[in-house]
Formats: C-alpha cells, structure tokens, sequence
C-alpha cells in the first residue's frame, strides 16, 4: 500500500480538516495558519564550507523543482554557518590589507624612510602567510578562534620587528657598520625576543590539550605562527637589512680590511676599538 498527495486540492483540504479536528497540532511547525508558508527540514552530516555550499545549491533547486510558483529561502543552522564562514573570510581578507598598508606607512613615518617601511613588510607577513599555508595544507576550518590568529601574529610580528629595527638603527648611527650593527642587535635585543617568544608559545601550546577542536587548533597555530615570526626576524630581516642597506651608507670601518678573511677574524677586528 502506498500513500501519496491527492491530486485534487478539495481532497487535500478535506484531509487536512481531518487531521486538525483530530487533533493534529503538529502541523503548525511546518506550516502557517493561512497556508501560505512551508517549512521543508533537510538533515545533512557535518560538511566543510565547500561542500555544505554544493548541497545548499542542490537544495534550493529541487525545492523550486517542487514547487515551481514559489520562493524558496534556506534557513537554518547550515545556511547560517555558510553565512558565517563567508562573512569572516572576505573581512579578513579586508582588514588584513588596511592593516598591512596601515602598518607600512607608520613605519614610514615613525623612521622616515619608504624604503624601510616596504622592506619591513617582508618579516611582518611572513608569519600569517605560513599559518594560512599550514591551515589549507591540514585542512583545518575557518572557525572563531582560528580567525584571531592572523592580527594577534601580525601584532606580535611587527612588534619585534619595530624592537630589531629601532635598536639597530640607534646602533647604526654609533658605529656606522652593518655587521657590528646586526651582531649588537642580536646581543641585546634577539636575546629579549627569543625568551618573550618561546614563553608565548609555550602558553599557547597548553590549548591543544582541550578536548575542544578549535582551541586546539588555535593553539598549535598561533605557537606555530609565533615560532615563525622569531625565526623571520633572525634570520631573515638582519639579511634585508644589510642587502638593502635601509639605515644608510656605512661611514664606520669595515671591509676594506676585512673582507677576504674569515667571518670570524673579521668579527674580532670589528670589534677592535684603536686607544688613543
């Protein structure tokens, strides 16, 4: 036996003053008083944003395959998490330019010189760059916590950032040499950043011990993401540094005399001051 709609609406109308007279009032969750609204319920697995955005397309098209004369508007936990996820990524996206130009011309203004501000940059991104890279390559979702990530390392990075180049750039005015610039800098400020940085990642580390996916997730790449922007400004912005020579030409002495020797002879007469 097989039950279907019947094909007149009189039949149907007498069907469904049946069922209310029965008392039947469950009906009111899926249709309105009049009629004129009906609530249709799909229940679907937990999907990721791309998929989920595939079966709400499919959704929609065979609901107006049903119901041709009608409007059909998707509702619910999906369509919101879809809305969510959309509106995240495209103002993350956004603010994370207005940031970046934002930051630039700060420092432009701060040290006064355009080319440092640009050559700054380079660090500065680097580690939002790599946790986006780890994200897409494990898959991991763009969620409320994960979305905290970028501006906090961003933050962080720039603030190191702004520590090496300041101090090397009032080094820089006092010996007038990059490499005694870069290796003072290290021994004063790389000492600081090293110990705040591990510090940090270490307190981040503690949220991948949650049972909660996204504080693990959150935890790991903001460690990883820390551990990024230390390493970045190591060993990559001392390189830009002397390669683009933003503090100036040098005016101390240095390789004339020194280089064809070893790196290490060539420290230890950088580091000879003559007595008078």
């Amino acid at each position: 036996m097989f039950y279907t709609v019947p094909d007149s609406k009189e039949e149907i109308a007498q069907l469904m003053f049946l069922y209310e007279n029965a008392g039947g009032a469950e009906a009111e969750n899926w249709i309105d008083y009049d009629y004129k609204y009906l609530r249709l319920m799909v229940e679907v697995k937990k999907l990721d944003t791309k998929i989920s955005l595939a079966e709400n397309k499919k959704i929609v098209a065979r609901a107006q395959e049903l119901f041709p004369n009608a409007k059909v508007s998707v509702v619910g936990t999906l369509a919101q998490s879809m809305e969510m996820v959309d509106y995240l990524v495209k103002g993350q996206i956004v603010s994370f330019f207005i940031s970046m130009l934002v930051i630039v011309i700060l420092l432009m203004i701060v040290f006064g010189s355009v080319k440092l501000g640009l050559v700054s940059l380079i660090p500065n991104i680097t580690p939002a760059f790599v946790v986006g890279g780890i994200m897409g390559y494990f898959k991991i979702p763009l969620d409320m916590m994960t979305i905290t990530i970028v501006p906090m390392l961003i933050g962080l990075a720039v603030d190191d950032t702004i520590h090496f180049i300041n101090h090397g750039k009032l080094t820089f005015d006092k010996t007038g040499n990059y490499r005694k610039t870069i290796k003072e800098t290290f021994r004063t400020v790389g000492v600081a950043l090293v110990f705040t940085s591990i510090i940090l990642s270490v307190n981040f580390l503690i949220y991948t011990t949650s049972k909660v996916n996204m504080l693990v997730h959150m935890g790991g790449l903001a460690s990883a993401g820390i551990v990024v922007a230390l390493l970045t400004d190591l060993f990559v912005t001392p390189i830009l540094v002397e390669k683009f020579k933003i503090f100036g030409k040098e005016t101390g002495k240095n390789d004339l005399a020194t280089k064809e020797l070893p790196i290490q002879e060539q420290d230890k007469i950088l580091e000879y001051e003559p007595v008078n």
